[in-house]
């Protein structure tokens, strides 16, 4: 890869990235937890991670097979957090049901 890295870049892609996570989940559950977001992060990581990283080896080859599993395997704990702090935020943002 030529060039550098642009912090600016993948801070707003991350926050682009994590505002489509959370609009996912909010029309696709009524179950808001940690635990539930994490499994629903955990599948994003499954297609981003996994899916997309071997259609990049296929295809660039820029970085070995060994990388590429690597970088699955991060982004299974990446985007499962972030799925987690998703799922309680939301927790968090409901409003209290008085009975």
């Amino acid at each position: 890869m030529e060039g550098t890295m642009d912090p600016l870049y993948i801070t707003i892609g991350s926050i682009i990235f994590a505002f489509g996570m959370a609009n996912l989940y909010r029309h696709h559950t009524s179950n808001h937890s940690f635990s539930s977001e994490f499994k629903f992060g955990l599948w994003i990581g499954l297609l981003f991670g996994l899916g997309m990283g071997l259609i990049m080896y296929g295809t660039s080859q820029w970085m070995d097979l060994q990388a590429h599993i690597v970088v699955s395997l991060w982004c299974f704990v990446y985007y499962g957090i972030t799925g987690g702090i998703i799922g309680w935020t939301f927790k968090k943002l409901q409003p209290v049901k008085n009975a």
